[in-house]
């Protein structure tokens, strides 16, 4: 494994920030949609944006990540 001198794994880290970003999404798209119909007090144009910019987030930010982290062909 992948291991440094501390016993720490870096893709545990990893992992997890994997996660956090696909939970921040879609806590986007739902704070987003309830802007939408109104439970909060915003303009609907901002819930539509959060909306679309937490499910376009969800969908391509964890591979981004994952791309950026893979190691290299030797």
């Amino acid at each position: 494994m992948a291991e440094r001198d501390n016993g720490h794994d870096p893709a545990i880290g990893r992992y997890y920030l994997l996660q956090l970003v696909r939970v921040t999404c879609a806590a986007v798209v739902l704070i987003g949609g309830m802007v939408m119909t109104g439970k909060i007090g915003a303009p609907e144009w901002l819930g539509a944006l959060a909306l679309v910019a937490g499910a376009a987030g969800f969908f391509t930010l964890p591979n981004r990540l994952a791309r950026r982290w893979r190691t290299p062909d030797a």
